[in-house]
């Protein structure tokens, strides 16, 4: 208490600013608590903090997995404002956010979600949840620090002022530092994080127009509503920035090392029968096949009436499942690794696997008891495991099913013939999307592509046909008809390993969706595609 005093007097002689809101802001910082399984990301936020009193929030305790923090019971009801990672070793951070809105202490309190690459398929889910902010991983910090002004209403978050005509500037009785002043040259980009984005000036002189920048963009009356906005905190913020130990970002850069596999997750979706499921496991061999660092594939059929992904497999190379989806769906709060990996069926040749979904009847009347919520929890374990998840959905296209997957995965699929009828039915298709996408105000459209299989010279899509039905889009990939495709997947063969015309075709839609590198000498079509 006596260090605080001492630094308040110090902090009192600079600015020469005395007012019971300096004190007040000294005695009640924000207490911020925070859930995320990177050690190191709270350590860095922690050190952020520690003894600076100029920034005014304070870490009150911190969490790696959802078992912890529910265990925090005397920390979690004192804290202000929570963030919470997407993805915990016993579950996602949507389990939190739950937790948090369901109790009476601490629904109305803000919520900081924080995403990547990986996870930002739960920015939707977390939004319909009631998370009040998204950050995806890396992030300003200087944004974090500005999002837990405003959302816990603090003094210091007006602290963003217009800017004002140097003409009519005001004066000021602060006393400006020389520390100061190059570091707000320094990042002018940063700073601008703090105040609306003005139009640039002509490049002051260095000696005179910087210190008159620097008071004519404050405002006498907000200095006073916040005491801490001084070139003492001003200086903070640019360190910050510019620091390399304290930037958020080399937390998080880890992950994009090079030669390390890409994570995706990939709907194949159709309106009839198109042939998507055959595409889908020639798609996954492809991948397989001619990916420099294999990735590890899942194929997750959600076909849940008519399952047939495991019938393009022979039985005996597949090392077959203990369970399947109805037993790691009966009880979310049993679902982990090892009861998913139980589910799991392996093909030895290939190294692909498939999440058992039983294709007997007797399972029919389970179809039911698999919702959302369940799909969501499955699919985050399982991008823990896989690098590539392939889901082959039904022709529902209504259903929570098809509709869920599509918000959940980073790209979408849809199959069509070259028919009228296939126009049609994607073109309602993609209607239910558009009115999804303006009710979630999550972007699934654009994510969303097509393809054309079975196309021969006779059957095809003009592509003004599919821009002026298909909402605009264009066909990603052409595949040509070969009358062998069923012949190979009914042996339960892939037909990229063959010279088919439609060889070359696939490999280009597997290296859509993750880039495998193909070689040069790899299956050319023996006719060219047929575009319109």
């Amino acid at each position: 208490m006596i260090v605080i005093t001492k630094k308040r007097k110090k902090q009192i002689v600079k600015t020469q600013v005395v007012t019971p809101e300096v004190i007040q802001m000294n005695n009640n910082k924000i207490k911020l608590y925070i859930v995320d399984p990177n050690t190191t990301f709270i350590d860095r936020i922690e050190g952020l903090f520690f003894e600076k009193d100029e920034i005014g929030i304070k870490v009150i305790g911190s969490s790696t997995t959802n078992s912890a923090f529910e265990g925090d019971r005397q920390k979690i009801p004192q804290a202000d404002i929570y963030i919470v990672s997407a993805n915990l070793p016993d579950g996602t951070g949507i389990k939190i956010v739950d937790f948090l809105k369901k109790n009476s202490v601490t629904a109305s309190k803000p919520i900081i979600f924080t995403i990547d690459k990986q996870t930002r398929n739960h920015a939707t889910i977390a939004r319909q949840r009631g998370v009040d902010k998204i950050f995806q991983k890396p992030f300003s910090i200087k944004e974090l620090i500005q999002s837990i002004y405003t959302l816990t209403g603090s003094p210091l978050a007006e602290s963003q002022p217009t800017p004002i005509d140097p003409k009519n500037k005001p004066t000021s009785t602060k006393l400006v530092t020389r520390d100061s002043k190059p570091k707000q040259k320094k990042d002018k980009e940063a700073a601008s994080i703090f105040r609306p984005a003005p139009t640039p000036a002509p490049s002051p002189t260095p000696s005179q127009s910087k210190p008159k920048t620097k008071e004519s963009e404050k405002v006498p009356e907000k200095e006073i509503q916040n005491p801490f906005k001084t070139n003492k905190q001003d200086d903070l913020f640019n360190k910050i920035e510019n620091n390399p130990l304290l930037n958020i970002q080399e937390v998080d850069n880890s992950s994009n090392q090079p030669n390390q596999t890409v994570k995706t997750i990939v709907t194949f979706t159709s309106v009839s029968s198109t042939g998507k499921t055959s595409l889908l496991v020639n798609v996954a061999y492809a991948i397989r096949k001619y990916a420099k660092i294999k990735p590890k594939i899942c194929l997750l059929d959600l076909n849940l009436l008519f399952p047939s992904v495991a019938f393009h497999f022979l039985n005996n190379e597949l090392k077959l499942a203990r369970r399947d989806i109805y037993d790691i769906s009966a009880d979310l709060n049993y679902l982990n690794e090892d009861l998913l990996m139980e589910a799991l069926t392996y093909h030895k040749p290939s190294g692909i696997y498939m999440l058992n979904t039983p294709a007997e009847t007797e399972f029919i009347h389970k179809i039911g008891t698999i919702k959302a919520e369940q799909i969501e929890r499955i699919l985050v374990h399982l991008r823990d495991i896989f690098d590539v998840i392939l889901i082959d959905t039904s022709n529902a296209i209504t259903e929570d099913l098809v509709l869920f997957p599509m918000q959940f995965a980073d790209k979408n699929l849809v199959v069509l013939e070259p028919n009228y009828l296939n126009v049609v039915g994607v073109n309602k298709f993609f209607y239910v999307l558009n009115r999804l996408e303006d009710s979630m105000k999550e972007p699934i459209i654009s994510k969303t592509h097509i393809l054309l299989n079975k196309e021969t010279k006779n059957k095809s899509i003009y592509s003004d046909t599919a821009r002026d039905f298909l909402y605009d889009k264009k066909f990603i990939v052409r595949i040509p008809e070969d009358p062998k495709f069923i012949d190979f997947a009914n042996k339960g063969k892939f037909i990229v390993d063959s010279d088919s015309i439609a060889t070359s075709s696939i490999v280009d839609l597997a290296n859509f969706i993750y880039p495998i590198d193909p070689k040069e000498d790899k299956k050319k079509s023996k006719f060219p595609i047929f575009k319109k």
